[in-house]
């Protein structure tokens, strides 16, 4: 991570949409063993609001108010705005990138 591990994401909340994922669906987010679809990866930059009709495919959501939460490689937790700009949400999913935008993201 020559990015540094304050500026890589590893985790963070799946974009959700109710009319696709339902207690019998694994549409888009199969369990981690049985793979298939890449369900279980997010290489996205959108950050959304989770509802119904959302562009859930690869993309970050959360019904928080504020933003959604994500896990970085130094054991941090943070809060990302869904207003965050575009560049500094490729950056911070990208480990080896050296884009300068990540350090927008605190």
């Amino acid at each position: 991570m020559t990015d540094g591990t304050s500026h890589t994401v590893l985790m963070g909340e799946k974009a959700y949409d109710t009319k696709v994922h339902t207690a019998t669906s694994w549409h888009w987010d199969e369990p981690i063993f049985t793979g298939g679809q890449g369900g279980t990866s997010r290489n996205g930059v959108l950050l959304l609001s989770d509802g119904i009709g959302i562009d859930y495919k690869q993309n970050w959501g959360s019904a928080h108010a504020s933003g959604i939460v994500f896990g970085f490689a130094d054991g941090s937790v943070r809060l990302i705005d869904r207003n965050v700009n575009v560049a500094a949400m490729l950056a911070v999913v990208t480990p080896d990138r050296g884009e300068v935008e990540a350090n927008e993201i605190q």
